[in-house]
């Protein structure tokens, strides 16, 4: 757990001791560790799929500038494509922004929500 973690994870440190045992135990209520396995295990080979051009509600994507698991790249692709999306990046932060980085995501959540509320021009 500790490693996976870490390679979520920009900076290391911020994987303790609390944060690791806090996933274990979260593993060992019954379910689950059946829904890890199939977040993280290998995807089957027909996929449903989602066509984001169609997607018609507005999507805040955020993405963490140092993702080792899955590029920023991707990230830019998704909200590149999704009609009514906003890309927000947040630097110093891997895969994990809820974890890592949770104020930025919450300033960019807030934001974005706030967005929501005016009227289009």
């Amino acid at each position: 757990m500790r490693r996976a973690l870490e390679e979520a994870f920009h900076d290391d440190a911020r994987v303790t001791r609390e944060l690791v045992d806090a996933y274990r135990n979260r593993l060992l209520l019954s379910g689950p560790a059946g829904a890890y396995r199939g977040l993280t295990g290998p995807l089957p080979r027909e996929r449903l799929a989602v066509d984001l051009a169609k997607v018609e509600t507005p999507t805040l994507v955020v993405w963490g500038e140092d993702d080792a698991l899955i590029p920023l790249r991707a990230g830019r692709k998704a909200a590149g494509t999704l009609p009514h999306a906003r890309l927000v990046t947040i630097p110093a932060c891997g895969h994990l922004p809820m974890e890592e980085c949770p104020d930025a995501l919450e300033a960019a959540m807030v934001e974005f929500l706030r967005g929501l509320r005016r009227p289009p021009p």
